[in-house]
């Protein structure tokens, strides 16, 4: 629900899932591989790089093992229009 109707949502690099389109694929991919993040452990002020587009950081725990990552965020009428992992790597 945090999608637009066609949002589009690219998975972290390391883990090359792909990119996933439409809120149907988006909820599936979210159902079947999202369930290891068992926490979001900080996420970074959003800075606007140009309209309507923010980037960010976040950490998180993922199978038991700390992560952080940088990210880009479109936003359209308050929802997600495309949600793309720039960065994710192993933290301590």
């Amino acid at each position: 629900a945090l999608f637009v109707e066609d949002g589009v949502y690219v998975s972290p690099p390391p883990w090359g899932l792909g990119t996933f389109e439409g809120r149907e694929d988006i909820e599936a991919h979210a159902q079947e591989k999202m369930g290891s993040i068992t926490s979001a452990n900080d996420v970074g002020d959003l800075t606007e790089a140009r309209d309507g587009v923010y980037v960010g950081t976040t950490s998180f725990v993922a199978s038991a093992a700390p992560f952080a990552g940088d990210f880009e965020v479109t936003v359209e009428n308050g929802l997600i229009k495309r949600f793309e992992w720039l960065r994710v790597e192993a933290s301590s």
